[in-house]
């Protein structure tokens, strides 16, 4: 199973991240930084990445993350996991990540906050 990118409207895209990212594999990880790069590239100002299907997460990733979070606040953007395992909500909190990105119980709600906020940012 790979990333997958669904672009909700001009500045918000949904990533579904693949759950082959808890095996730590370099590819797996490295696929999903380009892809969010590449997204980011194409106008996307707030990235929604559904970790519902992640059981654990490399930290090399929560440093991903950190680069992502930093590149979109620069265009008023934002990073957002949604329906995160709590043991990793957990991690993001203890580790100040919480400070520049966004959790979210699940797509649902996280969709309805972005999609709001990117329309704004759009307008």
């Amino acid at each position: 199973m790979v990333h997958i990118a669904e672009k909700l409207n001009d500045t918000v895209t949904l990533i579904n991240v693949s759950p082959e990212i808890s095996t730590g594999k370099r590819i797996v990880i490295n696929k999903l930084r380009d892809l969010c790069k590449e997204e980011v590239a194409n106008g996307a100002r707030h990235i929604i990445l559904d970790f519902s299907k992640v059981r654990q997460c490399p930290s090399i990733v929560y440093g991903n993350l950190v680069v992502l979070a930093k590149k979109l606040q620069t265009v008023q953007g934002t990073v957002a996991i949604a329906g995160a395992f709590p043991h990793i909500e957990k991690a993001i909190k203890i580790t100040g990540l919480s400070k520049s990105i966004h959790l979210y119980i699940d797509v649902e709600m996280a969709k309805k906050i972005l999609l709001r906020e990117g329309a704004e940012v759009s307008s």
